[in-house]
């Protein structure tokens, strides 16, 4: 992969990124809530477990991820040396990236997640109304942003 800035760690920037919870522009979310997605063939071995995290979403939303038949706009899955999405819908083949240790339940989910629209809680506008640093519980040499 070549060399992106990511926001967060694993969220893909496109244009000027000015969404800051979730996408809101039309133009960017999936239409009808249905999300076609391709598993490239390097994740195949891991493709179950892909399945289960696009089940646990939609047995909880309206989200539905669908096999790729002829869309234009789809999540193409690929194995990399990290875990990465675009956040929300950007068109054409857009990879989500899974790379070794991102095949547990949660770091796919959190990848797909960032697919659908969403960023992390912890870049919200409005997250500083709600976050107490303890800088003190703070370990030396541990501290990161």
């Amino acid at each position: 992969m070549e060399n992106l800035h990511l926001n967060g760690g694993d969220v893909i920037p496109v244009g000027n990124n000015e969404e800051m919870n979730a996408i809101v522009r039309k133009e960017r979310t999936w239409p009808k809530g249905r999300i076609p997605y391709v598993i490239a063939p390097s994740l195949r071995n891991k493709s179950e477990e892909i399945k289960k995290a696009m089940k646990y979403i939609e047995v909880r939303t309206c989200i539905r991820f669908v096999p790729r038949t002829r869309e234009s706009n789809y999540v193409y899955m690929i194995k990399n040396q990290s875990c990465s999405s675009f956040q929300g819908m950007v068109g054409g083949a857009q990879r989500l990236s899974l790379g070794n240790g991102c095949y547990k339940m949660g770091k796919i989910l959190h990848e797909l997640v960032h697919a659908i629209g969403f960023s992390h809680e912890q870049s919200r506008f409005d997250r500083d109304e709600y976050i107490t640093i303890h800088w003190e519980n703070i370990i030396p040499g541990k501290l990161t942003f």
